[in-house]
């Protein structure tokens, strides 16, 4: 029991470490630890109630948008991404509540890998820096996200097309996720699918969640641009080779 809890403090802190260096990641990594909560249907909403957490925490040091990595973003863009990403989590959520347990682990470990290789993709075509394309992936990612807390890979490698500066695609991120995750939350209480458990649980982490993002926004105050996308790079080839894993053990 106690070694369980400690080791779900150490995912919680790496994942929420990860997000505020990077801007993405809490659910990704968060999911990959989910063998360490037996019950899926807890586990899946205690990490959207974390991912909402750390996306607060991210926006209030943003300053409502005064900060600078938020200058220059398009509002349009994150529009189109954000209606994708709200459609997405209405879609998401609905194919939550028909997914056996072992379906959802399975879905988990395969959406993780296979966003994290689309998104190591060197040189996308140029359709895909487009609107319509935003459109897509937020739909995809909104619902990946409500459904099994998986699919931001695809995200990052949209936002990687459109040449943004990583503080700007650290903020879209934010953004993104944050909001996503509210209507993802009130459709699963709505649909009775969100416990009181990860209620709890969300609660207890919250400090170690903080603690985590505040290490993470330290560490990428300090982080070379460059050096910036060699990690998000990297973390992606990490992150693909274990859901690859996770998909073949459960199969």
């Amino acid at each position: 029991m106690i070694a369980t809890l400690l080791a779900t403090i150490a995912v919680v802190a790496t994942a929420a470490f990860f997000r505020g260096l990077t801007g993405f990641g809490f659910s990704l990594l968060a999911a990959l630890g989910l063998p360490l909560v037996p019950n899926v249907e807890i586990a899946i909403p205690l990490i959207l109630l974390l991912e909402l957490a750390t996306a607060a925490l991210m926006l209030r040091k943003a300053a409502a948008f005064r900060n600078n990595e938020w200058r220059g973003i398009d509002g349009i863009d994150m529009k189109v991404l954000l209606i994708g990403g709200l459609a997405g989590a209405a879609t998401g959520v609905g194919v939550a509540a028909h997914l056996p347990q072992d379906a959802m682990r399975l879905a988990i470990n395969i959406a993780t890998a296979v966003a994290a290789l689309a998104a190591l993709v060197r040189h996308p075509p140029p359709w895909f820096a487009g609107r319509g394309a935003a459109s897509v992936v937020g739909w995809q990612v909104g619902t990946l996200l409500a459904a099994v807390a998986a699919g931001g890979p695809l995200l990052v490698a949209w936002l990687m097309s459109s040449r943004m500066r990583p503080g700007q695609a650290r903020g879209a991120m934010t953004l993104f996720f944050g909001v996503v995750a509210v209507p993802a939350l009130l459709l699963r209480a709505a649909f009775g699918t969100l416990p009181i458990a990860a209620a709890g649980l969300a609660l207890g982490l919250l400090p170690v969640a903080a603690i985590g993002v505040a290490s993470g926004e330290f560490a990428f105050a300090r982080m070379a641009p460059a050096r910036w996308r060699l990690l998000v790079n990297a973390s992606l080839v990490a992150v693909t080779a274990a859901g690859a894993v996770g998909a073949l053990h459960l199969i």
